[in-house]
């Protein structure tokens, strides 16, 4: 690898475009299979063509792509001829693999966590009109700043509760039993 603070810049890119790491992991089992000499190099061309085959529906996968190739790229030059024309930039597979495993395994810094399916809206109504999301404290005061009357209550009201679940099957039992004769 040519420098962490550049892979560092292109796993930063990865996971800011949130990009599928098990598409990285079929790319390099692929490239993997195709290996036929010791040297495990592939040319530049053919392994775009695979790339942007793997990453054919995300949207910033041709800047993720220029990014990439400066740590996977080597030069060969060519054991017959040795001039200067036989020098070619070949894609290492070997260091492709490297990256893909440096940034499975990876420690990442998260700034700020993005919940897809928070929804601010639906905290306030669930929590009763108190809450604007999950993040904020709750407003309800703790069981030792209640007085000893609401522990009371509090207590009977959980006696109550543990005999209601003994003795209905469930909460819509126990109400049409209250409401049909026993007003």
């Amino acid at each position: 690898m040519k420098g962490s603070n550049e892979a560092n810049g292109v796993f930063t890119e990865i996971y800011k475009n949130v990009m599928d790491n098990r598409i990285f992991n079929n790319l390099k089992q692929q490239l993997n299979e195709m290996i036929e000499d010791e040297k495990a190099l592939i040319q530049v061309e053919e392994f775009r063509k695979m790339f942007f085959t793997f990453f054919k529906r995300e949207n910033k996968a041709s800047s993720i792509y220029e990014k990439l190739l400066p740590q996977i790229i080597i030069i060969d030059d060519d054991e017959e001829g040795g001039t200067a024309d036989a020098i070619t930039p070949m894609v290492s597979i070997k260091k492709l693999s490297m990256f893909i495993d440096g940034f499975n395994f990876s420690p990442v810094k998260v700034g700020n966590i993005h919940f897809k399916n928070v929804s601010t809206e639906m905290t306030y109504i669930m929590s009763s009109n108190t809450k604007g999301s999950l993040a904020e404290a709750d407003k309800t005061t703790k069981w030792h700043e209640r007085s000893e009357g609401e522990k009371h209550l509090l207590k009977l009201l959980k006696l109550v509760s543990s005999k209601i679940n003994e003795r209905f099957r469930n909460m819509r039992e126990a109400f049409r039993y209250i409401d049909t004769d026993h007003s």
